[in-house]
This record gives C-alpha cells, sequence and structure tokens, in this order.
C-alpha cells in the first residue's frame, strides 16, 4: 500500500440523495505532519474517516443544516494529488438531515464561503448544502436564523486541522488541481451567507 507523504491531497465527497436527486460536497485536505515510522494511505484515510464521523464532526453540523427528506448515502474519500492513487467508499448507516422541515425542490441551496489568507477569486470556495424550503426555513429569499446558526456551526469546523498532532494531521484547503496549477492553500475562515442560492443543474448531452 502506497505511503503517505507531506503534501499529499485527499478529497472528501459526501454524496446525498434528494428528490432522486444526488448531490455531492467535496472537501479537500492536504496531509501536514507525517508519523515518523510512516503511515499508509488506508491508515490516513481511516484518520480522515474517523473526524468526518465524530460527535460534533462535519458530518453531524452538515446534516444538522440538511432538511429532513436529505440522505446522505456515502462518503468518498480519495488520495488525488499529486497522483490519484486511492478511493475509500465509506457507507454510513441510513443518515438523513436534521433539520425538521422537508425539502420541495432539490436546487435551492445555502452557501458557505471558505476562504485562504490570500487574495482573489481562486482563494475563495463555496459548499453549497442542501436546505428546506418551507416557511421555517426561508423568508423572502432570507435564511431563518435558527439555520443561520446551524450553517454557523458548521462553517466554524470546516478551517481546524485534524489528526494527532504530532504525528498524522491534515489541513483544510482550497485545492488548485494538479501540477501545472498552483499548490493548495489552507482555508483559514469559512462563512454563511444569509440568502437562499440557486443551483442551476446541466444535463449532459443535451447543453442545458
Amino acid at each position: 500500500m502506497a505511503a503517505v507523504v507531506a503534501g499529499q491531497i485527499y478529497q472528501v465527497t459526501l454524496v446525498g440523495s434528494l428528490h432522486n436527486q444526488r448531490t455531492m460536497n467535496t472537501f479537500h485536505y492536504e496531509v501536514e505532519n507525517v508519523p515518523a515510522g510512516g503511515a499508509t494511505v488506508t491508515q490516513a484515510a481511516a484518520a480522515i474517516e474517523t473526524a468526518f464521523e465524530a460527535a460534533g464532526g462535519i458530518i453531524e453540523k452538515f446534516l444538522d443544516c440538511c432538511p429532513d427528506n436529505y440522505t446522505l448515502a456515502e462518503m468518498w474519500i480519495q488520495c488525488i494529488g499529486p497522483t490519484e492513487r486511492y478511493v475509500k467508499v465509506v457507507v454510513p448507516e441510513s443518515l438523513s438531515g436534521q433539520w425538521t422541515e422537508a425539502a420541495g425542490t432539490a436546487n435551492l441551496s445555502a452557501v458557505i464561503t471558505r476562504t485562504t489568507e490570500k487574495s482573489g477569486r481562486s482563494q475563495q470556495s463555496s459548499l453549497h448544502i442542501p436546505i428546506a424550503t418551507g416557511p421555517d426555513t426561508i423568508f423572502g429569499g432570507n435564511l431563518d436564523a435558527d439555520l443561520l446558526f446551524n450553517l454557523n456551526a458548521l462553517a466554524a469546523v470546516i478551517p481546524a486541522q485534524f489528526g494527532v498532532v504530532p504525528n498524522l494531521t491534515f489541513d483544510p484547503v482550497i485545492y488548485h488541481g494538479p501540477p501545472p496549477f498552483l499548490p493548495a492553500d489552507r482555508i483559514e475562515s469559512a462563512v454563511a451567507q444569509t440568502t437562499v442560492r440557486v443551483m442551476r443543474r446541466r444535463t449532459l448531452g443535451l447543453g442545458i
């Protein structure tokens, strides 16, 4: 099994379902520290899985924002940089959104904006989160205060490094792609936006 090295990039994808539409939310992490005795990508994936599934972790905070008819189906953990070399698919127990209202459509979302300490559009990344569409969630295009509280709780954990210091640790990053693209940059802050966003979808082969 391939070894973990500092600078490796891991992508975590939360794959969900809402109104028979697949939803995908991605997070990127860069290996910061590696144990003196080394580690394998399997061990790295296990550490990421543990962090995401922990009490108060990203999955819990994410589901607190999602409508009760959303289902988290899978979590994909991939080593994608500098070369693609590993994929782990985690099938959690059936996990539903914890916001007590349903979504009437799959194309409305809340947004958390992730930023680095650098300037420029490439230093920002948007996380689109499925939301409910009833009166307890949306007021004239603005999000309910309680939902904003949950969104900010999720935003608070996004910039956090995790792992076992000084052993295997991961930094949340905005990933710019493989060489010759720029290297990844560490996420320094994440902020929930206060208004509803509409997600446009394309149908492959039809141009719409």
